[in-house]
């Protein structure tokens, strides 16, 4: 990821490397955390992280792709020194937001993936998916958006193939996902945070979808899944930024609507499930006053219900490629299609 004057680029980075073969080991963390690192992972192996999490609680297990919570062995800072930590990716020169997030005595989440034949050919032509999240994560939170704090990422391979990837984030005390609030109010489950409580916080998460835009910044994976809500110290409810490792950064001037117009296509899509027309409309007017377009609003409502429509019908490779995927896993060979 190249540096624009335009958007941030994160804390300073470095490298643990290994090399024996033709087989190579890497894992990248921010400068300031490479002793914490070492310390927590020493014993079982830098590039083995997994080994570590001996009572971790399994979140999610998707075929190659498994995510699982443990403790942080080592204890939390003194909070005189993490207040004076101006190094922390995100923290914007001492931002309240991320003295917040670094302060959560929360614990830590490991995702990992694996690419067993064919899947690890992508390293020919890609970045690994963990190490794009960790890059994107970083210059997320130099910029100021709320998103999660990523704290090491590595993958492993053998000339230029790589064959496993891990990302270590850190988990957000109390946070749930919007799908899981959504599916617990839709079978009338009590929750603690009101639609209008959410309502409010999509106000204050438009105004920063619309300065990412103007940064030439698109999520493209503004799914209720990746968004987590969570009520902040202040009692106020947030809503936080995860697994972005599909984000694109564009070079050049000028903001390009269409793009724009399908990250909101994104959102609303999902948004319509639980909100009526009018907070939709609240979100849109924040939207745009803060992007500087002004109060034409039915322009832009004409351009999210045109790419919501496209979003629907999807692409033929799009089709075939789930259609050949449950093929596969028909005969337990899901894991292996490459796409």
């Amino acid at each position: 990821m190249r540096a624009n004057p335009d958007w941030g680029t994160g804390p300073p980075i470095a490298y643990i490397e290994e090399r024996k073969l033709g087989r190579y080991r890497r894992v990248v963390v921010p400068a300031n955390r490479v002793e914490w690192y070492k310390s927590v992972f020493a014993q079982t192996g830098l590039f083995r992280p997994r080994r570590s999490c001996k009572d971790a609680v399994l979140l999610s297990d998707r075929g190659r792709r498994e995510v699982v919570r443990f403790d942080d062995p080592l204890p939390p800072a003194p909070r005189s020194q993490r207040a004076s930590q101006n190094g922390l990716p995100g923290n914007g020169g001492g931002t309240a937001t991320a003295t917040r997030v670094a302060q959560a005595k929360a614990g830590l989440v490991l995702k990992e993936e694996r690419y067993p034949f064919p899947t690890f050919l992508h390293g020919f032509l890609t970045v690994p998916r963990a190490e794009r999240e960790f890059h994107n994560l970083l210059a997320l939170r130099s910029l100021g958006c709320p998103a999660v704090e990523p704290l090491a990422c590595g993958h492993s391979g053998f000339g230029i193939f790589y064959h496993r990837s891990f990302l270590i984030t850190r988990e957000l005390e109390g946070a749930v996902s919007l799908k899981a609030w959504m599916k617990a109010r839709a079978k009338q489950k009590p929750v603690e945070l009101t639609p209008e409580e959410i309502e409010e916080a999509l106000i204050g998460f438009a105004r920063e979808l619309a300065r990412l835009h103007k940064a030439r910044c698109y999520v493209r994976t503004l799914y209720g899944k990746n968004i987590l809500v969570r009520r902040n110290e202040e009692g106020r409810v947030d809503l936080v930024l995860c697994d972005v490792p599909r984000l694109w950064w564009f070079r050049g001037r000028g903001l390009s609507f269409g793009l724009a117009a399908r990250d909101l296509a994104t959102l609303d899509k999902w948004a319509r499930q639980v909100f009526g027309a009018r907070p939709r409309y609240r979100f849109l007017k924040a939207y745009l006053e803060r992007l500087g377009e002004g109060p034409p609003l039915r322009r832009w409502v004409r351009r999210i219900l045109r790419q919501r429509e496209r979003m629907r019908h999807a692409t033929f490779w799009g089709r075939t490629s789930r259609q050949l995927k449950r093929f596969l896993k028909r005969f337990g060979l899901g894991n292996y299609w490459p796409f």
